[in-house]
């Protein structure tokens, strides 16, 4: 490589690190909210957790097989019908889409209260929010329903593949919501991470919005009229190149995802039986499950 060439790519890297530095300084004065996290650092070393995301393969498991797992979920999944089985532990908001709505308007309504109804009769997951959208949590009252935490998402996974995950600073700005779960999974020392409904159908979601064509089949629960229309909307105002571009990072994400957890105590599992996510090792929910009944018997 040329020294010429190498110089550039230093000045860019030092450019890039001072406009990290100056988010950190301007955020120092949110990190106070995110102080609780410590409470959660390596409290699982050495246990397994399992993470829902939305792909319509997780209607075909029996949810109250997991009742006594430690779980994480993301986005819409409470409308699913059998979401109280759950007993979810942690739940993920992370889409900039959730975090304006005008609650005029009959779709943001039904929205706002599927983000309610993360809490169940009997179980109030913690639930994570950026921090930039911790305002508009208490303006709209949902701070008085869930149980709100938040983290500050910032730059890209790989400035951050040799630090050591603090999840009461900054963290990576991932471009799926499953990968931010993954990343709370690490640090709080889960030695496996088990992913299920992670077919990673978003593009495909794109697509047949744009198109009009049918949206059931990529999700794991019914989408409602007001949804699809929410959904239009939302498409109308984003370029699909910006969605392109977001999918092949979230894919790079995985990748680096995978290598980093490896390397810091943690070793990811997809048990989504169709999946687009290739770079993580595959696994059989059936045979974790026996794996494990095998074991209490011994």
């Amino acid at each position: 490589m040329k020294l010429t060439t190498k110089i550039k790519i230093f000045m860019e890297k030092q450019v890039e690190y001072a406009a990290m530095l100056k988010l950190w300084i301007e955020n120092c004065s949110n990190y106070r909210y995110m102080d609780q996290n410590k409470k959660l650092k390596n409290t699982h070393k050495n246990e397994r957790c399992f993470i829902f995301g939305n792909g319509p393969s997780i209607q075909e498991l029996d949810f109250s097989n997991f009742e006594n797992e430690f779980v994480f979920t993301v986005n819409q999944i409470a409308r699913n019908p059998n979401f109280a089985k759950l007993k979810t532990n942690i739940h993920f908001w992370v889409d900039t889409q959730f975090f304006n709505l005008d609650l005029t308007k009959p779709e943001n309504i039904e929205l706002f209260n599927v983000m309610k109804n993360v809490n169940t009769k009997d179980n109030t997951p913690m639930c994570f929010f950026p921090i930039k959208f911790r305002q508009y949590i208490i303006s709209s009252g949902l701070a008085t329903f869930v149980d709100a935490n938040y983290f500050f998402n910032s730059y890209g996974l790989e400035y951050f593949m040799k630090r050591k995950n603090n999840y009461c600073k900054m963290i990576p700005g991932f471009s799926t919501v499953i990968q931010y779960a993954i990343f709370l999974a690490n640090y709080m020392g889960f030695s496996e991470v088990y992913l299920l409904g992670c077919e990673t159908t978003s593009i495909l979601t794109s697509i047949k919005v744009r198109m009009h064509l049918e949206l059931n089949d990529t999700y794991a629960y019914e989408i409602s009229e007001n949804e699809k229309k929410r959904m239009k909307s939302l498409r109308e105002t984003l370029p699909f190149s910006q969605e392109l571009r977001a999918f092949y990072r979230a894919m790079l994400d995985y990748e680096n995802l995978d290598l980093y957890c490896s390397s810091h105590g943690t070793k990811i599992y997809n048990c989504t039986p169709f999946t687009l996510i290739d770079c993580i090792e595959r696994r059989d929910i059936d045979d974790v499950f026996h794996k494990q009944r095998n074991s209490q018997i011994q």
